[in-house]
């Protein structure tokens, strides 16, 4: 595929709203079933497609996203968890990606969710950081490339920090 997409758009926040990063159930002790919606690092992506053919067309599965952090944000992430929460082949907290065809001359929103942590004790998420750490990396979060990736090949490569001033918050 040629290269098609331009990032029009990059957002993040750090929230805990179930409309955005959705809920896990977990049982506990004795059959105890509750929902748990995880604090996360959420980007969103708005891309456009500048060719003539559609973007992704039923190859969805094998469409990746992954966030590239530079030496300043991997260093906040490494401090607050001890590892990279970026690598998602090491990644023990969890992440999700959405991703969408794009038909041609149009845009879409992309995202990217890596939970980092819970507020409560339970036992499938771990505590969260302080709230410090999480204003560090709130702050750091665009400070990485977006590279997005078809059939193991990379296709697209985009710096985030250029789009600073698009950082939001919700929630918190």
């Amino acid at each position: 595929m040629k290269k098609c997409l331009l990032l029009e758009k990059a957002d993040v926040m750090i929230t805990d709203n179930e409309d955005i990063v959705g809920s896990i159930r977990i049982t506990e002790e004795k059959y105890q079933t509750q929902f748990i919606v995880p604090t996360s690092l959420y980007y969103r992506f708005t891309l456009k497609n500048i060719c003539n053919e559609s973007a992704f067309c039923s190859n969805l599965h094998n469409v990746k996203l992954t966030i590239e952090p530079d030496k300043t944000l991997l260093e906040v992430i490494n401090k607050a968890f001890g590892l990279n929460i970026y690598d998602t082949d090491k990644n023990k907290f969890g992440w999700n990606q959405i991703v969408k065809e794009i038909s041609p001359k149009e845009i879409s929103e992309f995202s990217l969710v890596y939970i980092l942590g819970e507020k409560q004790n339970n036992v499938i998420f771990p505590p969260l950081p302080l709230k410090e750490a999480l204003q560090a990396i709130k702050y750091n979060a665009l400070n990485a490339t977006l590279i997005v990736s078809q059939d193991i090949k990379e296709i697209a490569r985009f710096k985030l920090d250029s789009n600073k001033n698009n950082i939001i918050t919700l929630d918190k």
